[in-house]
This record gives C-alpha cells, structure tokens and sequence, in this order.
C-alpha cells in the first residue's frame, strides 16, 4: 500500500525539537517526559559515518564556519563517542566498544521515556553477533522487546547490498518498552513455546508482505 505524508506545521525550534549532541547525553531532556524515542542506530561495522561526513564536512566548512564557528572550527567531525565498531581495534574490542557506546544511548532513551512510552528503531545486518549486541545492549539498558516487524530492506529495493548488509532480505522495525519490574526465570519448555509462536508470527508477516507487495 502507498503512504501519504502528512503535513503538521509544526516548527522547528532551536534547542527544542533539534539537539546537536551525543545521544549518550540527553541532559537537556528531563526525566520521564517523553512518550516515543524513534532511532535509527548505526549497524556495528557497516559504515563509518564519520569517515564518510568528513568529505561533505570539509566544503560546508568553508562557508558556514563564520555563522556556525562551535559546529565548523573544528578540521573533522566528531566521532570520539561515534556508536560503531572501530576497524583498528581487535573485533571482541571493537564490538565491545560498540555495545558500550549503544546501552550509552538506549539507558538515556529510557531515562527521558515516560513509564508507558516506546522506544522505536530499525536494524538489520547479515552477521548474527552484531544482533546479539544490539539485543544485549537494548537488555542491559531496562527494556524489553514488545513488538517485531519484518519491512523489505533497501537493498532488495534496487539500491544495492555493501558491506554487512549485503544479501539481508528485511529490515526489522523493533518496539520496545520500559522494563518496569525486574525479570524472573523461565522455564526452558515456556521459553521454546514462546519462540515458535514468535516465529509463527514473523512467518505470517513475512508471507503476508509478500502477497501484498506481489499484489499492489
């Protein structure tokens, strides 16, 4: 089905809505205030964004550092605290790095969440330790995962699989929520019945996109 964008007005207010800033620092946003967090976080050791900014960064320099000298004195962009897997690192370094650099950024998402909000992302990668990463980090930092949803990926879209993408057929929209109660055991026999139910489901939605994408 086609989407239609819908137009709010609302404007933009500097210092509001924008903040230019770590997301591990979300100091300007007071605790529980916030009904939905959505993020989009970067995957491990797909891309370096930073590496890539600077190219655009060095000509955007030229003209706005004058206008904007806190955000283009600087030669480079900032990647000191950049959530990814760093190449010169060893890999269980460099993915420990990333894990850290995330629960960083979820544990102020869910600081400024109110009780009953959602957090809201999308993540795919071709490896399954970089879910595991995600998924543990996402744990550590007081959430649980409420909702899955399986979206075709851009790369089946004609834009091209690179790097650790390469070959993933769906992205996946997770939901979460506040993890107001600690956890308890589970049996192994309760926790196999959840999983295939949960697969059931995905199989369902999976199944169902298709049809509906064949169909449209």
């Amino acid at each position: 089905t086609k989407s239609d964008r819908v137009q709010t007005g609302d404007p933009v207010v500097p210092g509001g809505a924008v903040l230019c800033k770590s997301a591990s620092d979300l100091s300007d946003i007071r605790d529980r205030c916030t009904d939905l967090v959505i993020t989009d976080p970067p995957f491990g050791d797909n891309l370096f964004y930073s590496d890539l900014a600077n190219f655009f960064h060095v000509w955007l320099r030229l003209f706005l550092r004058p206008e904007y000298p806190d955000l283009f004195d600087p030669t480079k962009t900032p990647s000191i605290q950049e959530a990814l897997a760093p190449r010169l690192l060893s890999e269980d370094d460099a993915n420990n790095y990333y894990k850290v650099r995330l629960t960083a950024c979820w544990t102020e998402a869910c600081r400024v969440l109110k009780d009953g909000g959602l957090l809201a992302f999308t993540f795919h990668h071709s490896e399954d330790l970089q879910w595991a990463i995600v998924l543990e980090s996402l744990f550590e930092s007081s959430f649980i995962l409420e909702q899955t949803f399986p979206i075709v990926s851009d790369e089946q879209k004609g834009e091209g699989g690179q790097f650790g993408a390469k070959g993933t057929e769906y992205d996946i929209i997770h939901v979460c929520r506040k993890r107001l109660i600690a956890p308890t055991p589970v049996s192994w026999a309760k926790m196999r019945q959840w999983v295939k139910a949960e697969l059931n489901r995905l199989k369902f939605l999976l199944v169902s996109y298709r049809s509906e994408e064949h169909t449209s």
